[in-house]
């Protein structure tokens, strides 16, 4: 089936057929999704066990152990950034390589694309999923910015439901279903003032409020009237679908250059049986090419080729999958039980204590003043009870031992105190919460046991990483490459700006993730090593590089003053400026020189296709009408 092909109408029958299968089998997960985030949040007690413990005179305790112990895992991410390096295959690439490196950096930092990472991987503890969006933004610079990994709720997400590969690598298809403002929409799509809301076609059941994010649940009805309706005021339901389609082309062996033609399947058949009679070798290939549409009810507002064309821009990272659900799930699933062990009883100890603090007493009837106030005053701290003259002496008043508590109840407490992190696999070094003396080896030890345990949380993030980078160099070179001005810091740690002016050619390279050598675990390791090796070196009468000052605990001001001073005496600083801007011209006539030339091969590649057309209208094998 090649979706893209068909009429709007069969496009949204099939876009709703994805979504109400995604949504069906998704509607367990999303309803544990959102009991995570409450957990997260402190929210532990139904409002049914709230209403019934009120009831009862009791307090719904919750000493919330699930926040801190999600915020170390985040905050071990978070001193732990990575960057991304593209190494070329191609020998001579290495320029372009620093200056994509560079660029895909900048591109990170105008985004603030860290403190997007920072959600994304909180979302895939939590929930077991996390989504972001690659794409490009006119809204604050009119040449376009790339924004490379944008967060949204993985409450708006659906995707293939057959999929079960780690970050939905194997899925035919992905969405993102979310409410728009009304004046928002139809600044970027006018037709959507056109489109027929009476179709029942498209109708559902409306389904319980805490689904807010349905798919077939495109509008509703007030008052029989056949308006747009949703208890979103003033929003409408946008549903964004991507999916892949695969596709047929030829690669052609060309007699004279020796280079392979890429001609698609409408192309090659006109020049078929030329190709064939000349005994020109070809190969048919099958590869995948992306697509998306933007979707309101029965409505296709826009659809197209993908902004990049070999994969998806609303890309994905999996935790844990369960396999007999075929869904995903983090750390917070384990954790929820415990939790609310440890708030049920704290709250019964709480009750069981109060309610028993004094144990009341045997009284005889005749022995109080005022039997009532008595009653009243009786657990306060410093009562003054008036009692009649002679009812002690004589006995009149036996005070009735409280019930004594179970003996266990502080190894009860303890293990529910110590189940949360013990399921969780997160010990107390990795909390930083141990209070014991031990060798730093055997801490290190424990501490690096539980980042195991979450080896493959990070390793989820580590392919989105990859995924997010592919797509990000995709819309650096295609939608940026027009010679604007960009920011990168040089190897010697000086920021520069070049123009971003790259050879369309050069398009094969690899993705590397590496930890960034700036994140506070990378910078005190490699300190306290080269504080290790400084004698030594001294010794052996080596100089330590500049560089190392990048790594020692100081202010960043301070450190680049610093480097100042260390910089041997040469030009003045607006010499330097001088400079730059002329390598800066240097570089743009470079790039414009490389483009001239790629744009010749390209002509003489059309030139060389042309020329086979026209020897098969000589030949007489193909018409001039058909191509």
């Amino acid at each position: 089936m090649k979706l893209y092909s068909k009429k709007d109408g069969e496009i949204v029958e099939q876009v709703h057929s994805w979504l109400q299968s995604a949504r069906d089998s998704s509607k367990d997960w999303r309803k544990e999704a959102r009991e995570n985030y409450d957990f997260y949040a402190g929210r532990h007690w139904t409002q049914e066990e709230v209403a019934a413990m009120e009831e009862d005179l009791r307090n719904a305790v919750t000493f919330n152990r699930i926040t801190p112990l999600v915020d170390a895992i985040a905050g071990h991410q978070i001193n732990n950034r990575a960057e991304v390096r593209f190494l070329p295959r191609q020998i001579g690439d290495a320029q372009v390589s620093e200056v994509l490196t560079g660029a895909g950096k900048w591109v990170e930092d105008e985004a603030d694309t860290d403190d997007e990472e920072e959600e994304i991987f909180q979302d895939l503890i939590i929930t077991g999923m996390a989504w972001s969006e690659c794409r490009m933004s006119y809204d604050e610079d009119i040449d376009g910015q790339v924004i490379p990994g944008e967060r949204f709720s993985p409450l708006e997400a659906y995707w293939d439901p057959n999929s079960s590969r780690r970050n939905l690598s194997d899925a035919k298809w992905r969405g993102r279903g979310r409410w728009m403002n009304r004046d928002d929409a139809l600044a970027k799509w006018p037709d959507l003032d056109e489109v027929d809301w009476t179709s029942d076609k498209f109708i559902s059941q409306d389904e319980a409020d805490d689904e807010p994010h349905n798919a077939a649940r495109s509008h509703f009805y007030e008052n029989d009237s056949r308006q747009w309706y949703n208890k979103h005021k003033d929003e409408v339901f946008i549903l964004h679908v991507q999916w892949w389609e695969h596709e047929s082309i030829y690669r052609i062996g060309d007699p004279v250059s020796g280079k392979l033609l890429e001609l698609s399947s409408s192309k090659f058949k006109k020049l078929q049986e030329y190709v064939e009679s000349n005994g020109i070798q070809y190969v048919k290939q099958m590869r995948r090419t992306y697509y998306y549409a933007f979707i309101a009810g029965p409505t296709v507002l826009e659809k197209g080729k993908n902004p990049w064309e070999k994969g998806f821009t609303l890309q994905c990272a999996t935790g844990k999958r369960d396999a007999t659900k075929g869904d995903w799930f983090g750390v917070v699933r384990a954790l929820k039980d415990p939790q609310k062990w440890s708030n049920k009883f704290l709250s019964d100890l709480q009750d069981m204590i109060v309610s028993n603090r004094q144990g009341g007493a045997f009284v005889e009837e005749t022995a109080l003043v005022d039997t009532r106030k008595a009653e009243e005053d009786w657990n306060r701290s410093n009562p003054l009870i008036l009692v009649r003259d002679g009812a002690l002496q004589r006995g009149a008043i036996v005070e009735r031992n409280p019930p004594a508590l179970p003996p266990a109840l502080d190894r009860m407490l303890e293990y529910c105190i110590t189940a949360i992190p013990a399921v969780s696999g997160i010990n107390q070094e990795f909390m930083g919460y141990a209070d014991r003396e031990q060798p730093n080896v055997l801490e290190m030890s424990r501490k690096w046991a539980a980042i195991n345990v979450l080896a493959s949380m990070f390793s989820s993030l580590r392919k989105y990483r990859k995924d997010r980078a592919r797509a990000m160099l995709h819309m650096i070179r295609t939608y940026m490459n027009d010679g604007r001005l960009i920011r990168i810091v040089g190897g010697d740690g000086l920021e520069r700006f070049i123009p971003l002016a790259l050879d369309p050619g050069t398009e094969d390279y690899d993705i590397v993730i590496d930890e960034a050598s700036t994140s506070p675990n990378q910078k005190e390791e490699t300190f306290g090593v080269m504080m290790a090796l400084m004698p030594y070196l001294v010794q052996a009468g080596i100089a330590p590089p500049v560089e190392v000052l990048d790594y020692m605990p100081l202010p960043a001001s301070f450190i680049g003053k610093w480097k100042e001073t260390l910089q041997p005496k040469g030009p003045t600083k607006q010499d330097q400026m001088l400079e730059a801007a002329a390598g800066a011209t240097v570089a743009k006539d470079q790039a414009d020189a490389m483009l001239k030339q790629v744009q010749a091969r390209k002509m003489a590649a059309e030139a060389q296709a042309q020329e086979l057309e026209n020897e098969a209208v000589r030949l007489g094998l193909v018409s001039i009408e058909d191509l």
